[in-house]
């Protein structure tokens, strides 16, 4: 039962049309896996600290938005975020100093979006020319398609895509706007969901490999 694998089951389906039989056969490979899971070892990995080679943060924004982590933007509705953030995209696209005159790159580079709220018609392309942006290098991830057709893309399970899009354009910045939209089946009023949920960026090559990231916080209804 244990060793019994996908392959085992396909070739079963294969010569068999009975469909009482072909149930029997996926609910004996469904046992088959759980007791694959229980039979293999878990392991916690340890790190001793003495191993680890102290790393000077590096900057996409200097002491505000750094290269290989995570920068939320968290206000009330209406103050601007969104347009802020890619007013940022404009000056990473472009080479272009910050607000403050502060530059950390050399020269101009890539920017991936994923925006839930705004068109990409009407609201964020007409934002981004009026910032002077450089819109070759900047792509949105609006969609994932898989066998059942196109879904919304989620944290949890399409990182790789994620990557792709970034080797696309070279980016050195991901924005995601807002973070509620991209979470999957998640509770975002449970600080605890939402942690294990965006627990996979802080592990992955996407997080690491030297890109920033800004994500506009969940809104809150207490806000007033």
């Amino acid at each position: 039962l244990v060793h019994l694998t996908l392959g085992d089951l396909a070739e079963r389906v294969a010569v068999d049309a009975d469909p009482a039989r072909i149930g029997s056969y996926v609910a004996t490979f469904q046992r088959a896996r759980l007791a694959r899971e229980a039979a293999a070892p878990v392991q916690g990995k340890l790190v001793c600290l003495a191993d680890v080679q102290p790393a000077t943060a590096k900057w996409l924004w200097p002491g505000r938005i750094p290269l290989g982590g995570l920068t939320i933007l968290d206000g009330n509705p209406g103050l601007g975020k969104s347009t802020m953030m890619l007013d940022i995209v404009a000056r990473i696209t472009t080479g272009r100093a910050m607000p403050d005159g502060a530059t950390s790159l050399d020269g101009a580079a890539g920017a991936v979006l994923l925006s839930a709220e705004d068109s990409l018609a009407h609201t964020i392309r007409p934002r981004l020319d009026a910032a002077a942006a450089d819109c070759t290098r900047i792509v949105a991830l609006v969609a994932i398609t898989d066998p059942d057709g196109d879904r919304f893309p989620s944290l949890d399970r399409d990182l790789p895509h994620l990557e792709t899009a970034i080797t696309r354009v070279h980016a050195r910045l991901v924005v995601i706007d807002p973070v509620t939209a991209f979470l999957g089946n998640v509770d975002a009023h449970r600080d605890s969901d939402v942690r294990r949920a965006l627990a996979p960026l802080a592990v992955s090559r996407v997080y690491w490999r030297g890109f920033g990231m800004i994500i506009e916080a969940w809104p809150r209804g207490s806000w007033k």
